[in-house]
């Protein structure tokens, strides 16, 4: 029974899930989620994941959701290669690496730096009014993100929230550095469910233009141009890649290249 994927092009969460399913052979049912235009709040879905966010995988009966939990799932229930290292110790570090995404560098770090870079501009000129725009981020549920919005809202690429997020990059990038001098993926011999979750992270820093990040961490470049060489990752990540979605962040990247880098070295 093939299972149905509810996601969206450019969420980086849903590319985790895809990248899985790719890697475990497994054929899958799409149904896209325009997040953009706020598909994920209708009814229908919200039956679904009550919590409004892509990816949702339904398989039978069983609904998944979180893109950590689901990926795991898919590992464990998918014949195909198995996506977790064989021993203990290396299946103990797969999950620190993949706990790590879910407390800090998901939210607020990605979600500041794509939101500060590529979409402020664009988000603020869909409210005619400063009121419009306060009523839309209260009604934010989550306090964090309401309080990143807000910032970046009034302070733009200068928001405190923005150097933080890139001191939180830096900082995971050094560890991922010192991981991979010893082994060539970040859980061990083999590529496994950590490689799968920092993948579309890696690549929005990328499409950010922060590849500087990692121009001084050749072990980390490495580790990329070998998932990039990935049959999966061209059909994981890149075929749904949002081409004006990516175009937007690429520009603004670019634009606020030296601003950022030399927020990073104060």
């Amino acid at each position: 029974m093939k299972p149905d994927l509810y996601h969206h092009g450019t969420s980086v969460c849903a590319a985790k899930v895809r990248m899985a399913l790719a890697e475990k052979g497994v054929e899958w049912n799409s149904h896209y989620v325009d997040i953009r235009v706020g598909e994920q709040r209708n009814p229908e879905y919200l039956k679904l994941n009550p919590n409004g966010v892509v990816p949702t995988l339904v398989h039978g009966t069983n609904v998944v959701i979180e893109s950590t939990v689901i990926v795991e799932y898919v590992d464990e229930v998918f014949p195909g290669p198995p996506l977790k290292p064989d021993d203990p110790m290396g299946r103990a570090d797969m999950r620190v690496w993949t706990r790590r995404l879910d407390e800090n560098i998901h939210m607020p770090a990605t979600a500041t730096l794509s939101f500060a870079i590529a979409l402020r501009e664009t988000y603020l000129k869909a409210f005619d009014s400063r009121e419009a725009l306060a009523a839309h981020i209260a009604s934010k549920p989550n306090p964090l993100n309401r309080a990143m919005h807000r910032q970046i809202a009034e302070l733009g690429i200068e928001a405190p929230v923005v150097r933080q997020s890139l001191e939180l990059f830096d900082k995971l990038l050094a560890g991922m550095e010192t991981a991979l001098a010893l082994k060539p993926w970040l859980a061990g011999e083999t590529f496994s469910l950590a490689d799968v979750g920092y993948s579309p992270y890696i690549t929005r820093l990328d499409c950010l233009q922060l590849d500087w990040l990692w121009s001084d961490r050749p072990h980390v470049a490495d580790w990329y141009n070998r998932l990039k060489s990935r049959p999966t990752y061209k059909q994981a990540i890149t075929d749904w890649l949002v081409t004006k979605e990516i175009d937007l962040m690429r520009e603004n990247g670019r634009k606020f290249r030296e601003t950022l880098q030399h927020m990073l070295s104060e």
